[in-house]
């Protein structure tokens, strides 16, 4: 994940006149975790925090760290993919710690963040064409397709891709909201930002500047070849996409995971945990609203599931999307209900946390 490392720089560089805030991207080491992938019956496999006072129901797609307890019921079956991909069933009847079957390797394949801080507070201001993709991401395409959202009055767009070293300028115009990127020669390896104007002068970068990485082709490649290793493995649809939208996202590749998932939920994927996964990737990338709409539609399944650590999570990030696109009012009600589902899973500390968030609010 791409931390946010950055810097305000005055643009004459990029011959825009303006001072405006440059996204740059950091690859900060993240944990390793493990993903339940199969189960049954529902509410007969459960988890425990280290936190939590008591038991919780699993799910398909619950993430599991390694201190993390595993409740298998007598009659239960549970497949966990460990972060190196091996995968462990525990033993039915018993309580185990996720170590004891997915133990800490060098071979880390998904890592995951807990951190729900978004890369900016970018607000996406409807009345200007602030980018949809490629944002705050890593491609594994030479050529992407270039989206923005469309304003509403603007008849044309200029669009503007600058290279990191101010060694590429492409510049093109259109009346679409998405093309395809078609300079003369594919993108080189390395970091380009990205700029969208309309006809009338709103510009994109009114939300600060933001950019994408192409990966060297070998990189590419490798990555490429790691994703076809998961698709041959046995596993349900809903959780083969989840288990691959978390490797793209271990790899910096959030718009690969959010093409997945997005695609997955057309296809009728109903898992709180897709919905929730790709609510926590809009908000990495600074698609806030984006991010509420899926972070609600999770919210809405993971209530009538009873899934009160799903409710408790996405209750806890919709009070920093809530102070971005919304008000302080509504932010406080997100963290009071926060409060209230944390307080039922027992989790005191997460409790004292948001408290002293209310206080800054």
């Amino acid at each position: 994940m791409w931390s946010k490392q950055s810097k305000t720089l005055i643009a004459f560089a990029l011959g825009l006149g303006v001072a405006v805030t440059f996204i740059k991207p950091a690859l900060p080491q993240i944990p390793r975790f493990n993903l339940i992938i199969a189960l049954g019956p529902p509410g007969e496999v459960k988890f425990q925090k280290p936190n939590w006072s008591n038991f919780q129901p699993a799910s398909i797609g619950s993430v599991l760290r390694g201190d993390y307890q595993l409740l298998v019921g007598s009659n239960a079956t549970v497949e966990v993919l460990c972060s190196n991909w091996t995968t462990w069933k525990p033993e039915p009847g018993r309580t185990s710690t996720v170590n004891e079957g997915c133990p800490a390797t060098r071979d880390n394949r998904i890592i995951h963040s807990e951190d729900d801080t978004p890369p900016t507070r970018a607000a996406n201001n409807q009345n200007i064409p602030y980018l949809l993709s490629p944002r705050n991401t890593s491609l594994l395409d030479n050529r992407p397709t270039l989206r923005w959202h469309q304003v509403e009055g603007a008849e044309s767009y200029s669009v503007r891709i600058r290279g990191q070293g101010l060694d590429l300028d492409w510049k093109t115009h259109s009346r679409e909201t998405e093309i395809l990127y078609s300079g003369e020669q594919p993108l080189p390896p390395g970091y380009y930002w990205l700029i969208v104007e309309t006809d009338n002068g709103q510009r994109s970068i009114e939300e600060g500047v933001f950019g994408f990485r192409v990966l060297d082709e070998k990189k590419a490649t490798t990555l490429l070849k790691e994703v076809e290793e998961l698709q041959q493995k046995q596993l349900s649809e809903e959780a083969k996409t989840l288990a691959i939208a978390h490797f793209y996202l271990s790899e910096d590749l959030k718009y690969d995971a959010i093409d997945i998932l997005e695609q997955s939920i057309k296809d009728g994927n109903t898992l709180v945990a897709t919905y929730q996964l790709l609510g926590n990737t809009y908000t990495q990338v600074g698609l806030n609203r984006l991010a509420k709409e899926r972070y609600l539609k999770g919210l809405e399944l993971a209530k009538a599931a009873s899934d009160l650590n799903s409710q408790a999570e996405i209750q806890k990030s919709l009070v920093t999307i809530s102070l971005i696109i919304d008000s302080k009012e509504e932010a406080l009600q997100w963290l009071e209900k926060a409060q209230v589902s944390y307080r039922a899973l027992g989790d005191e500390s997460e409790v004292r946390q948001l408290e002293a968030k209310k206080s800054k609010i």
